[in-house]
């Protein structure tokens, strides 16, 4: 499936991270946050999923002093 646009799902936070990616993209900060969250959560000892999730809670200015 040359070109094929589907989303990784062998392991689900790495769907959330794409979303969230995408999300991002659009313009869609509500739903990156969502996703990155949901990433988060499923696999928080991911280095990547940590970036993502730290670098969307540091742009939403959603972070503690």
């Amino acid at each position: 499936m040359r070109g094929s646009r589907t989303l990784p799902t062998s392991k689900p936070w790495r769907y959330h991270l794409v979303r969230g990616a995408r999300c991002l993209e659009q313009g869609d900060f509500a739903g990156a946050q969502r996703h990155f969250a949901t990433a988060y959560y499923e696999a928080p000892e991911e280095p990547i999923v940590c970036v993502a999730w730290g670098r969307e809670l540091l742009r939403a200015g959603d972070v503690d002093s």
